[in-house]
């Protein structure tokens, strides 16, 4: 019946669905959209612009080590996270400590160490301090040296706290002052077997460190005194993630189990990941991150039930780290990905979906990815530095490699 019309009230449903959208687009046009795309989905997908957020990093910048001469070895690749200060991003590759500038990766300076270094770099208010096996150095922002504190033994992990760091080093932990160089010194010292990995609770005032014998120990940050060990659940040597209340460990069975900071009783045990954990989890928006051998992230709410599984492209072996509201996570064979948890729950049922933003390089990740004010620093197994600042930094893309 070519060219019959229809009331109103008597339209097909596919006719009524192409005035609908006739409509919609006539709204487009004049300015009456309520939707918009969003920058953070691998597909643009119209959602309500409320829920919209700005891409959280960019790489401004990379070095790529020279490539040795036929007579020359390798470059040797850094085996400790790096720092992110106010003035340079550092790394430490073999003896030599590396200073690049913030805006553009140009070299600033570089100091020999005399040794490798074996912890974490850490900033202090002038400059970068810097472990190896016999001492901390301490470096200003000029590339020199301001004092050395001389250690008995190698720290397996250490964490600033201010002026201060708090170290494990297999045998003890120690609070140590660094900053001003003058008054470096012990601070406090406690003798702890097998102690390997650290984690602090500033709220709770206490340092909460895993032991390779199993338990889990926090001592008062003032004093050095132990306030409890937890022989149960077991343990593995992982760092703790810490919230106002908890340290979440990983336990020898890979659940998680939320101690209590406050007497160190168990509160919870996650759900069984059913696979083997080798990561830091982290805990961020109320929602505790753990990576797993499964090639996936895992994130959990306060109770231990299991809210998201994102898949990754690699297993995760590097701790996660936090920035913003965001959790970095690194998977073998990158990409690298930022995570966040959704901006809203529809209900126990519906619990939202994370965002995941891929950010760069397919190579092995070894070491953890160093966090500051200025933004993120990451090392390539194969020795590539990367820093990748906020897209609303004020500093402009460089966009060229060194």
């Amino acid at each position: 019946m070519i060219g019959r019309t229809y009331p109103r009230r008597h339209q097909m449903p596919w006719q009524r669905a192409v005035v609908t959208a006739l409509l919609l687009l006539g709204l487009t046009a004049c300015g009456g959209n309520l939707a918009a795309e969003d920058p953070l989905t691998p597909i643009p997908t119209r959602i309500d612009p409320k829920t919209i957020e700005p891409l959280p990093l960019i790489q401004m910048w990379q070095v790529t080590p020279p490539e040795p001469a036929d007579d020359e070895e390798d470059l040797p690749v850094p085996k400790v996270p790096g720092a992110v200060g106010d003035l340079h991003a550092y790394v430490a590759r073999g003896d030599e400590l590396l200073a690049f500038e913030l805006d553009a990766g140009r070299p600033a300076w570089s100091l020999t160490l005399g040794a490798e270094a074996v912890a974490p770099l850490l900033g202090t208010p002038t400059g970068v301090a810097v472990a190896t096996a016999t001492a901390w150095l301490l470096v200003d922002s000029q590339g020199r040296l301001q004092g050395t504190l001389p250690l008995g033994s190698a720290p397996l992990a250490a964490v600033g706290l201010g002026s201060d760091i708090v170290q494990v080093d297999g045998s003890s932990v120690r609070r140590l002052r660094l900053h001003p160089p003058e008054q470096a010194g012990e601070i406090w010292s406690h003798g702890l077997d097998g102690a390997a990995t650290v984690a602090l609770a500033p709220g709770a005032g206490m340092a909460v460190i895993t032991t390779v014998g199993g338990d889990a120990v926090a001592v008062d940050l003032d004093s050095g005194r132990r306030t409890w060990q937890a022989q149960e659940p077991r343990v593995r040597a992982i760092r703790a993630a810490v919230s106002d209340s908890h340290a979440i460990v990983v336990g020898e069975d890979s659940r998680l189990h939320a101690l209590r900071l406050r007497d160190g009783k168990r509160s919870w045990t996650s759900k069984d990941i059913g696979v083997q954990v080798e990561a830091a989890p982290a805990i961020l928006g109320g929602i505790v991150w753990v990576g797993g051998l499964d090639s996936a992230l895992h994130g959990y709410q306060p109770g231990g039930s299991h809210l998201f599984r994102l898949p990754m492209p690699g297993r995760v072996f590097v701790d996660l780290v936090t920035w913003g509201r965001w959790v970095i996570v690194s998977p073998q064979y990158g990409p690298w990905s930022t995570v966040r948890a959704p901006l809203q729950r529809n209900g126990p049922a519906d619990p939202g979906q994370p965002r995941a933003v891929n950010l760069a390089s397919n190579a092995d990740l070894e070491v953890r990815p160093a966090v500051g004010a200025a933004g993120v620093l990451t090392t390539d197994a194969n020795g590539v530095i990367r820093m990748f600042a906020p897209t609303d930094s004020p500093v402009e893309q460089a966009g060229e490699q060194r």
